[in-house]
């Protein structure tokens, strides 16, 4: 069942107030008309050099944590089992108009769509924006981000970095406080308890082949044990379904792309069937959802 959890209201929380921590604030001024009388070389915005002076060191963002605008360049690695992954191209300049299209698809009738799937997908307009913000926090700046879902609920933004493994882990620590440990998998990395609140609402992992994944808190386990499942058979001695990942290869360029089975329930005037893998382009045009994948064989 493809399921998507609703974050619970501390992660919404954190996500609106980092939200407003990348917006610029103004200070008002006490008092209008004594500001108006003032000096206007005692103006710092009159002072060349004020006005050219660096922000602060703690309000500088960080340096990249190793080269910008990475990618993937397949998807055979997502989760077999998956019955949900997307590919989001943030260097897009048409990204916001095509997730502020995805959203108005998913709150029409008929989209096709499991139900909680997408409800997830029309979160994206505030939700992509707030994720890049995180990652920029770190350093991390890539031009994609891959979300994977699967049936028992969990799902995973992923990205590619080839930062230094120890670069990384130091900047996790320090810009989302939290605690890396190392295992057989690769780095996991949870909230810290000794951090002040709110907590930081993800889990990290560092896997092997340069990716890197937010899910949520408390899930590392369930979502490395799931990335682990083989591949789904038809019957005994057939061959591996092709995977969702490997589906989402087939369709052409887009900003968004979205491979899905509908093993959830589903918008009531849908007209595809429960188990018939479905495909969509999102452009700022519109959803292009008329090329359906191949059914799985009977």
């Amino acid at each position: 069942m493809v399921t998507t959890r609703r974050s619970p209201w501390w992660a919404s929380a954190w996500l609106l107030a980092l939200a407003c921590q990348t917006r610029p604030t103004s200070v008002p001024v006490s008092d209008p008309a004594s500001a108006s009388a003032s000096d206007p070389a005692s103006d710092p915005a009159s002072d060349p050099a004020s006005a050219s002076a660096d922000p602060p060191p703690s309000l500088q963002p960080p340096p990249p944590c190793g080269p910008t605008g990475e990618g993937f360049d397949g998807y055979a690695w997502t989760s077999p089992t998956a019955s949900a992954v997307a590919s989001i191209q943030l260097d897009d300049p048409e990204l916001a108009a095509t997730l502020s299209a995805l959203g108005d698809h998913v709150r029409d009738a008929g989209h096709g769509l499991p139900i909680p799937l997408a409800f997830s997908l029309g979160q994206w307009s505030w939700q992509v924006p707030v994720l890049v913000a995180t990652l920029e926090r770190a350093g991390f700046h890539p031009r994609e981000l891959v979300f994977v879902a699967g049936d028992d609920g969990d799902h995973a933004w992923m990205w590619r970095s080839t930062c230094d493994l120890d670069e990384m882990i130091a900047r996790m620590e320090s810009a989302w406080a939290v605690d890396a440990r190392r295992t057989v998998e690769g780095v996991v990395a949870s909230p810290s308890p000794q951090a002040p609140p709110p907590a930081f609402p993800h889990d990290v992992l560092v896997l092997p082949g340069q990716r890197l994944a937010l899910v949520p808190a408390g899930h590392a386990t369930a979502v490395l044990e799931r990335f682990a499942l083989p591949a789904p058979r038809v019957g005994l001695g057939v061959a591996p379904l092709p995977t969702a990942g490997r589906r989402l290869e087939e369709l052409a360029p887009a900003p968004v792309r979205l491979v899905f089975v509908g093993r959830a329930l589903l918008d009531p005037a849908a007209a595809s069937t429960a188990h018939e893998p479905r495909s969509l382009r999102i452009t700022a045009q519109g959803v292009d959802g008329d090329a359906s994948l191949p059914s799985p064989p009977p």
